[in-house]
């Protein structure tokens, strides 16, 4: 290539203008999707799970306040309600930590659309230079040249997040499956409860 400066038309470089505006807003729009990533109902999820071990609690220390609690019915309900608020405990923890990772994600997300961005203006910027047939050969060069590292990036950024995919929804599963249980043995409780007391 030679060293002389390339005189661009007005109306390419508004184009162009154009063209970047376009991706920065579609990146912006893929940044805030991902930032703003909805983790309500894991966040709903952890405020039920808190609350019901306060009841859980407020219930056991009443139990516990009973002096029958020698009798083996409150004895077992009180075992019951120990168990009940491990499994509240497990899925408060998990539906927490599933949204840090959740977030974790997003901002991958975003950086990953933040690198596609720079890929996209370097692209449309070698495109407006690509008029000269002389060129086209050294341009094509510079272009790869020019997204190596973007790439690399890229790939980096994928590579977590395909490791942090199955995390997340791993914990959603422990999330959920221990809040079931724990709801489970509380249906289970109230029965046994009312079974004896009937």
């Amino acid at each position: 290539m030679s060293d002389e400066t390339v005189e661009i038309p007005a109306a390419q470089q508004e184009r162009f203008k154009a063209e970047v505006q376009e991706a920065y807003k579609e990146h912006e729009k893929e940044s805030r999707r991902s930032l703003g990533i909805s983790t309500g109902f894991y966040e709903k999820l952890s405020a039920l799970d808190a609350g019901s071990i306060a009841v859980a609690a407020s219930i056991g220390i009443a139990l516990i306040a009973k002096p029958q609690l020698q009798s083996s019915s409150l004895r077992a309900a009180a075992r019951w309600l120990v168990v009940i608020t491990v499994s509240l405990w497990l899925s408060l923890v998990c539906a927490v930590f599933h949204n840090f990772v959740a977030v974790a994600i997003a901002k991958l997300e975003s950086a990953y659309s933040h690198v596609e961005l720079v890929r996209t203006i370097i692209r449309r910027g070698l495109a407006m230079l690509n008029t000269d047939p002389a060129q086209i050969q050294p341009l094509g060069q510079v272009e790869a040249t020019a997204q190596e590292e973007p790439i690399l990036q890229q790939q980096q950024i994928m590579k977590r997040r395909l490791f942090l995919n199955p995390c997340v929804t791993a914990l959603g599963y422990i999330s959920m499956g221990s809040f079931l249980a724990a709801y489970t043995l509380v249906m289970v409780c109230v029965v046994r409860l009312w079974w004896i007391t009937r």
